[in-house]
């Protein structure tokens, strides 16, 4: 039990101090101070905006995957616990909170819940190639040289997720399903290949990639805040990427803090901004994010709480 709790809470605490202090130097957290002090209002009230709009958009994404069986309106704060949790648990153990909350809440079986967050997380992938390579389309000539092809194999991939997945979910629905565990994984091959098959799979495809616009949109208009000379959109998205693929590390920083930081600070050094302003950006700009986060992580439990309490009546 302490092995659990120490691998659980004291190592990434200790991750995030000491890639911290490796990170800020001798200038500390008055370097983050000094950048979140000329913070844009209006970059900050735009990310806020967007932010918000991305929710919506996830919100109606299952909303359709449910085939209406929650309003979209209350699927809102459960968006809002999502992004919350899956910055708080390392190996986006976060995502556990969709099927988990529409089990406790909707009463809705876990293998829909499941079949919904893995359609949701297929068209998730398959959005961010599609953004990244328009996004290469208009900007890749700012790019250092190499980079372009990278990111252009590396979007090919994610487009590619979606077919492959779709193939593999159609040979588990073959499976017998005998046995508790052969027979939980066809029933989540089933429902997610019903997905495609009744035509649910595709038009969340567009409100996903909407969905990429308003986040990267409103976190490019939070950097821009931070910092108003930086870097172009696609270098920006690499950047992001980088930093955010971090949360599927097994073991990262407390919330992620150090871990997303050292990517950040690696690609977008390569990219464009000095050591000083990398770090202080990606400090600030992931801090913000966070505090953010938790604020409507904290609003969406509530309002799920009563969502609960309602059903249960």
């Amino acid at each position: 039990m302490r092995e659990f709790w120490a691998s659980r809470w004291v190592i990434p605490v200790v991750i995030s101090a000491v890639l911290g202090y490796l990170l800020l130097g001798e200038h500390g957290l008055a370097l983050i101070k000094g950048r979140i002090a000329q913070t844009s209002v209006p970059g900050l009230a735009i990310f806020l905006v967007l932010w918000l709009l991305s929710t919506v958009a996830r919100s109606l994404i299952y909303f359709i995957l449910l085939q209406r069986r929650v309003r979209w309106v209350q699927l809102i704060p459960l968006m809002w616990v999502r992004s919350f949790a899956v910055d708080l648990l390392p190996a986006r153990g976060g995502l556990a909170s969709i099927p988990a909350a529409m089990k406790l809440v909707w009463r809705i079986p876990v293998s829909s819940g499941i079949a919904c967050l893995a359609g949701a997380t297929i068209v998730e992938v398959v959005s961010l190639g599609i953004v990244l390579l328009v996004a290469l389309t208009f900007f890749s000539r700012d790019l250092p040289p190499g980079w372009a092809p990278v990111l252009t194999a590396g979007g090919a991939l994610c487009v590619l997720t979606l077919p492959v997945a779709l193939y593999f979910a159609s040979r588990l629905t073959r499976l017998k399903g005998q046995g508790r565990t052969s027979g939980a994984i066809k029933r989540v091959a089933d429902e997610t290949y019903l997905l495609k098959e009744q035509g649910r799979l595709f038009p969340t495809l567009g409100l996903t990639i909407l969905t990429r616009i308003f986040k990267y949109g409103g976190l490019y208009a939070l950097f821009r805040a931070l910092v108003p000379r930086g870097l172009n959109p696609v270098a920006f998205l690499s950047a992001m990427i980088a930093a955010e693929a971090t949360s599927t590390l097994p073991v990262q920083g407390l919330a992620g803090v150090g871990t997303w930081e050292a990517a950040w600070v690696e690609v977008s050094s390569k990219l464009g901004l000095t050591s000083e302003v990398a770090v202080s950006s990606g400090f600030s700009m992931h801090l913000l994010v966070l505090a953010w986060e938790i604020l409507m992580g904290g609003a969406g439990l509530m309002l799920l709480f009563r969502l609960y309490g309602r059903h249960r009546r």
